[in-house]
């Protein structure tokens, strides 16, 4: 098999009247994708667009969304995908740098309905692209910590998507709830994730409401969770008889994009024991790499292990790699999975990719035992008069302050040690005592180097849509 389509086209021959997709109410079979992803191919052959155009995508509608994307891979083309309500301003900056030769947005008068009527009946032998094609421009901020758009064939994103079924464990017996931007690899890595095991996949945008989420898993009977981790603390902290009726079907729960926190998860497997727990490590460059089976090692920052097809090193700064157990590295990722380049930058996919490894800005360490140990990214490392202290370290020991509802914890300048940490922390309840008694509790906790020179309440801390702490701005 050679492509995320292929597997699509042989699960609507096994499973042709299951649902694929389940959005707002609406189902689409198997069969019914695969007959809307063949009038997508076929009208784009019609307008005589040419193999190897870019075909930009607005993530809105996501039972148009998907077959259009799926449809661009069988035509040969490369799907752009554009975040839900994308502006205008940001629209036409893709426009200029892709040139893409269909746009499918609120912007634009491509309409998704009109590609789909154009033809109504797929072939039983349709032929499918090539593993080494091209298929899928993805934006992202990425490794390089600005925003770049990398290039993915049909192999990397079909060895990505069996590294997470893999790993993971979803199968055709399940029903995958994803609730995440499906322009962004997080979001559509899971649901074809889900499309290649055969299983069903519930989809939704973000999670609002608790309440109303917990309904639409019973009535779908929704077994295996891909959430952010933030997502998942929300329903931890929502409806507890609700949650607690909810895990007696769940199988497995997934997070990624950043590390579940150690309250979030050992609160998790102290409440629900038999459902599985994984943190997913990938970068949208390099796919699902590292995966983190919460219940084999519940230690605190644990990344896990390589998945399934991919190979992990950790590199020094010169570009050696570190072969001793506790030694911190740079995490570097070879396998199928890996991008094929950033769009027309051969200088900075040169600079990234080394020997075949994608050199990410991430540290970490291996233990004895062969698991993964996130410490940091490079740029949020703070340097206390020579002292490298890791944020995530003493966000944790603030979590565990009682009245803390979130936090962020970033450099500030320093005139005697060029740096010290400075903490953001949302609380439960509005009191002025609150960050001398939170300081006070740090002070007894930690190392005086890494004691917050200063704490400041904040009403909210900012995010990207994905859940990532936005440091630059605090």
């Amino acid at each position: 098999m050679e492509s995320i389509v292929q597997a699509v086209y042989e699960n609507s021959i096994r499973y042709p009247d299951k649902p694929a997709l389940i959005y707002r109410g609406k189902t689409v079979t198997y069969r019914g994708l695969f007959e809307q992803i063949c009038a997508f191919a076929a009208s784009l052959k019609i307008k005589k667009i040419r193999k190897g155009s870019r075909i930009a995508l607005e993530a809105d509608d996501v039972l148009s969304y998907f077959p259009a994307f799926l449809g661009c891979h069988l035509a040969k083309m490369i799907a752009v995908p554009l975040e839900k309500n994308i502006t205008e301003n940001q629209l036409q900056k893709i426009l200029h740098s892709l040139k893409p030769a269909l746009v499918f947005s609120g912007h634009t008068p491509d309409a998704y309905g009109d590609f789909f009527d154009a033809y109504t009946e797929y072939t039983q032998s349709p032929v499918f692209p090539e593993a080494q094609d091209e298929c899928a421009i993805i934006s992202t901020t990425g490794t390089t910590g600005r925003p770049e758009r990398i290039v993915h064939t049909n192999k990397s994103m079909l060895t990505a998507v069996e590294n997470l079924t893999e790993g993971t464990a979803i199968t055709a017996e399940n029903t995958l709830f994803v609730c995440a931007p499906f322009n962004l690899a997080f979001g559509y890595r899971r649901v074809f994730a889900g499309l290649y095991a055969g299983a069903s996949c519930v989809l939704s945008h973000n999670l609002d409401s608790p309440d109303d989420f917990f309904a639409l898993a019973q009535n779908c009977r929704i077994d295996h969770l891909a959430l952010i981790p933030s997502d998942l603390a929300a329903l931890l902290r929502a409806d507890s008889a609700k949650m607690n009726l909810l895990a007696r079907q769940l199988k497995a729960v997934q997070t990624a994009i950043y590390p579940v926190s150690a309250k979030d998860k050992n609160e998790f497997l102290q409440r629900y024991p038999n459902v599985a727990l994984y943190n997913v490590y990938g970068t949208t460059e390099s796919g699902c790499c590292i995966i983190h089976n919460c219940i084999e090692n519940p230690k605190d920052g644990c990344l896990g292990k390589p998945a399934p097809h991919a190979e992990i090193a950790l590199f020094n700064g010169n570009g050696s790699i570190v072969r001793k157990c506790g030694e911190y590295g740079y995490i570097a990722v070879k396998g199928d999975m890996n991008m094929k380049c950033y769009y027309k930058k051969k200088a900075l996919t040169d600079k990234v990719i080394v020997n075949g490894y994608v050199v990410t800005s991430d540290v970490a360490y291996y233990d004895k035992d062969g698991y993964l140990f996130f410490i940091s990214r490079v740029s949020d490392i703070i340097n206390v008069g020579g002292h490298k202290v890791i944020p995530d370290e003493i966000e944790t020991m603030v979590s565990a302050f009682p009245g803390v509802r979130e936090c962020a914890c970033v450099a500030q300048k320093d005139p005697k040690y060029g740096q010290r940490p400075k903490v953001f922390v949302v609380f439960e309840r509005e009191n002025a005592d609150n960050a001398a008694h939170l300081m006070a509790f740090l002070a007894e906790k930690l190392e005086p180097y890494k004691v917050p020179a200063s704490i400041e309440a904040a009403k909210k801390i900012p995010r990207t849509s994905t859940g990532k702490i936005m440091r630059n701005i605090l």
